[in-house]
């Protein structure tokens, strides 16, 4: 069986079909619909390979449709401006001969200049203090739809500990702010595109969540469905996910069936390496509305 990881990269390690097209390989497990990290993450890649002028500094992001799993996806790349210091992209994902994804990425050399950034969180209790998700959340694993406990226990390619957990058991509100501590459960490779495009798919983790969790429930409730529907993140440093980072996230607000929430991403000397922020659907259904038809 492929190591999660190696999956994982598999997935980032696209076919190039064409001067500026790729194509994605199909995932070959027993999800009905793509998580929306892997889409942004191999955008990404796609881009950067079109590219020598440096690492990404920004993404922004639509989620048009959701992806199938079992069929590929082809890319397409498009070049809008090539400057001395900056570039941009434009990327689509098609799937079926449908639109499911559009995103645009901007390159930036590095540069020199003033410095300062929003302060690490302290006072937290370390990873090692941490229950791993598989272990915190098998005690709730019956609260949880029966087809998909499979899945919520499998080992993951990266590894989400919780600092500030919910109690799946009793719904019990909490604040509308939750952080994580975030690593890959094998090395990465020493390649700084690479590991650029791990974070871009961490990216897509836990926020819709955490615009639940005021509300006392989560997107695994039977009656709520959600989905992403924008996603922006503006990368500050260099950095590799085989150490732990700190993942803080906070809902700014909800209504309206949508929710609105930021994360910032710390590495082990406390630098921000990523500021990201989301809009995503949260949509409370009535009896008549099947989950599956919802968005």
């Amino acid at each position: 069986m492929t190591a999660p990881v190696d999956n994982l990269l598999h997935q980032l390690s696209l076919e190039q079909t064409g001067a500026f097209r790729f194509r994605a390989p199909p995932v070959t497990d027993d999800r009905n619909r793509l998580f929306g990290g892997q889409l942004i993450g191999q955008s990404l890649a796609a881009a950067s390979r079109t590219t020598e002028l440096g690492l990404a500094h920004s993404l922004h992001a639509y989620f048009l449709r959701g992806g199938r799993t079992q069929e590929p996806i082809g890319i397409t790349v498009e070049p809008l401006r090539d400057g001395r210091s900056y570039c941009t992209r434009r990327v689509s994902m098609h799937q079926g001969g449908e639109h499911i994804f559009e995103l645009t990425a901007s390159f930036h050399i590095e540069e020199t200049g003033h410095e300062h950034q929003r302060a690490v969180p302290t006072d937290l209790p370390s990873p090692d203090d941490c229950q791993p998700w598989a272990e915190f959340i098998r005690p709730a694993i019956s609260h949880f739809p029966e087809g998909q406990q499979k899945r919520i226990l499998a080992p993951r390619a990266i590894e989400f500990r919780p600092i500030d957990p919910i109690d799946f058991a009793t719904g019990e509100p909490r604040t509308t702010r939750q952080r994580y501590w975030i690593r890959s459960n094998s090395p990465l490779p020493n390649d700084a595109c690479m590991n650029q495009w791990v974070v871009a798919y961490c990216s897509d983790r836990a926020l819709l969540d955490t615009n639940l969790r005021p509300h006392g429930t989560t997107l695994w409730a039977e009656n709520i469905t959600g989905a992403s529907l924008d996603h922006a993140v503006w990368f500050h440093r260099q950095t590799s996910l085989d150490r732990w980072h700190l993942y803080d996230l906070q809902s700014d607000w909800t209504g309206g069936a949508r929710g609105l929430a930021r994360g910032y991403l710390y590495d082990p000397d406390g630098h921000l390496v990523a500021s990201v922020c989301q809009e995503g659907m949260i949509r409370v259904l009535d009896d008549s509305l099947p989950k599956s038809e919802a968005r």
